[in-house]
């Protein structure tokens, strides 16, 4: 019979876990015209691909204590960053200048990381009295 393990992190490594993904996000704009990774598809694709690896390790491990944030806050604070990032992405795309993309981006990387260091309370289902 296997046992299998589950990985547990800390709330530190959710926060930065998060927050570099939302920075690979940033400089996508960046990394992307670069002429090292312009010029080799595979590394363009493991470049765009690695923001979904970081969030998907980051989903699958748990983490070791319950945080400080309510599921709204920590909603709240994930919803803010993903629309400042996507707010960066459409500038970006509009205007051709990978800068918005940038600045909202990290904007989003601090919203998401402080999402990840906070962490989120487990939901709760109050008990409930036995009858007298």
């Amino acid at each position: 019979m296997s046992q299998t393990t589950k990985i547990t992190l800390s709330n530190d490594i959710h926060g930065l876990l998060y927050a570099a993904a939302f920075v690979l996000v940033a400089v996508q704009g960046y990394l992307q015209t670069s002429p090292l990774v312009a010029g080799h598809p595979y590394l363009a694709l493991l470049v765009m691909a690695l923001p979904a690896i970081i969030a998907l390790i980051k989903t699958v491990s748990g983490t070791t204590k319950p945080g400080t944030l309510t599921q709204k806050q920590a909603d709240l604070l994930i919803y803010a960053a993903l629309a400042l990032t996507a707010v960066g992405f459409s500038l970006s795309n509009a205007t051709s200048d990978p800068n918005y993309l940038l600045v909202f981006g990290l904007i989003g990387a601090v919203a998401a990381g402080l999402k990840g260091f906070l962490g989120s309370m487990g939901i709760t289902v109050p008990a409930t009295a036995p009858p007298v």
